[in-house]
């Protein structure tokens, strides 16, 4: 029984098409860091109406401490040299 070869059988031609990446980059020097910290939410938090809810934060920091990373605390205060961080308000008001 002759044995078959099968190339390229799991290949698609979208393959070779630009990607589209679904974030901007960012330049956010963390491979600058000697420390890197990640949060996210992992339990319930109460939405408050206008108020910002952070979903995920990343930060770096050149120093040997680092601070234990708390999603529900304002990371605006966090010493840090490189951060990142998503959020979401939900708000009562119409926008256009």
């Amino acid at each position: 029984m002759p044995v078959h070869t099968y190339t390229n059988w799991n290949s698609r031609p979208s393959d070779r098409e630009e990607q589209v990446e679904p974030y901007p980059s960012l330049d956010t020097p963390f491979e600058e860091s000697m420390g890197i910290g990640y949060s996210k939410i992992d339990r319930e938090i109460p939405i408050e109406l206008n108020k910002e809810i952070p979903i995920c934060v990343k930060i770096g920091t050149s120093s040997n401490r680092m601070e234990v990373l708390d999603i529900t605390e304002d990371f605006r205060k966090i010493e840090c040299d490189a951060g990142i961080a998503v959020t979401i308000t939900v708000s009562d008001e119409v926008v256009e």
